[in-house]
């Protein structure tokens, strides 16, 4: 599982790396550099696995407060730049002009298959067929070492019965909103952390599948867009920025927006993509002796989800958190960071069922 998502961190680098490189207009000297950066997110840390990588300071505190909750600041304490920054982005919403990234066609094929009660595999193949790269991308997954592969696929059509579409469908949704925000003039900082972050919640919430009552693919998905409104709202963000000549807004003004935007585009994008393993309905109070419905259920698993979110960030910051998930067993919640975070004994163990293998 380790290995997994060291594959996926990998699979994003280069795919973005090539994508970014073919489709951009030249740029200067500075800007290359900076590009070429980005590009190598923890370059020097390549060869070694996020359990043995810490994150930086600056990301556990974007990320931790990120998941924090706090009221609204008054906008009169922040510049006037970043004032406006969040004055636009708040009309956008009142306005209905916010932009909504429209789903990725292959993301909308595959949605559609997977409604049909009787389709062939050769249809999801077909989607694949129209697109070299994506193609290339899931050959690459298929024989990684995620699935157990021991023996190397180079069919289209068995790659696609080896991975299983639920997984692909959300790695697609994420790939087009991280290119997205990537092919702008800041905070690809930013979106490399959630990315990453989104990864392990998606490993996570696999391991947690039984405990969500869900098949491990749809548990994946779940994961992978818990809070898909970040990579939205970041990149109407980024949008702001590269048409400001690239001023960049403080960190205070950016967590701000995320957190006044986050709710209601999360429910924007529910409603204008239809996916419904992300519907999370609002909390209502209940009376005294009123059953919860499934509305409060589904809630009540976000919020559980942000506490294992919470875990995560703290455990990949070096800390050392209790294992402890209301609604969860402690021994899944350590099973689900294990998968990410291994003890010297699970890498040991995994280490001696490989070579007896």
């Amino acid at each position: 599982m380790n290995n997994w998502l060291k594959y996926l961190r990998e699979f994003f680098k280069e795919l973005f790396r090539n994508e970014l490189t073919s489709d951009l207009p030249p740029q200067d000297t500075e800007e290359q550099d900076s590009a070429s950066s980005i590009s190598r997110i923890g370059q020097h840390e390549d060869n070694r696995d996020v359990s043995t990588r810490l994150m930086s300071p600056q990301a556990k505190d974007f990320l931790l407060a990120l998941v924090s909750e706090k009221p609204a600041a008054n906008l009169q304490e922040f510049s006037l730049y970043d004032r406006a920054f969040i004055s636009t982005l708040l009309k956008k919403l009142r306005t209905n002009t916010f932009e909504i990234p429209l789903l990725p066609e292959a993301a909308l094929h595959i949605q559609k298959l997977l409604s049909t009660p009787r389709v062939n595999a050769s249809e999801f193949v077909d989607i694949f067929k129209n697109d070299p790269a994506l193609s290339a991308e899931l050959i690459r997954l298929a024989n990684s070492v995620y699935y157990g592969a021991t023996i190397p696929v180079h069919d289209l059509q068995l790659a696609v019965t080896r991975v299983g579409l639920n997984q692909i469908q959300g790695l697609v949704i994420m790939m087009s909103l991280r290119t997205r925000i990537l092919r702008g003039k800041g905070l690809h900082r930013e979106v490399e952390w959630i990315t990453e972050l989104s990864l392990m919640m998606a490993i996570a919430c696999q391991q947690l599948a039984s405990e969500l009552a869900m098949s491990p693919g749809e548990a994946f998905t779940l994961g992978l867009l818990h809070h898909v409104e970040y990579f939205a709202v970041l990149g109407v963000s980024a949008e702001y920025i590269s048409s400001h000549h690239g001023d960049a807004i403080s960190a205070e003004a950016l967590m701000e927006a995320m957190h006044r935007l986050g709710p209601p585009v999360h429910e924007l994008i529910v409603r204008n993509w239809g996916l419904e393993i992300l519907e999370l309905p609002e909390l209502v109070p209940l009376d005294e002796d009123e059953e919860p419905s499934q509305g409060d259920i589904s809630v009540g698993l976000r919020a559980k989800l942000d506490f294992l979110q919470r875990i995560l960030i703290e455990k990949w910051s070096g800390a050392n958190p209790e294992p402890v998930v209301a609604g969860f067993t402690t021994e899944a919640v350590c099973r689900a960071v294990a998968a990410i975070f291994p003890t010297d004994a699970d890498i040991s163990t995994s280490k001696r069922n490989s070579d007896q293998q």
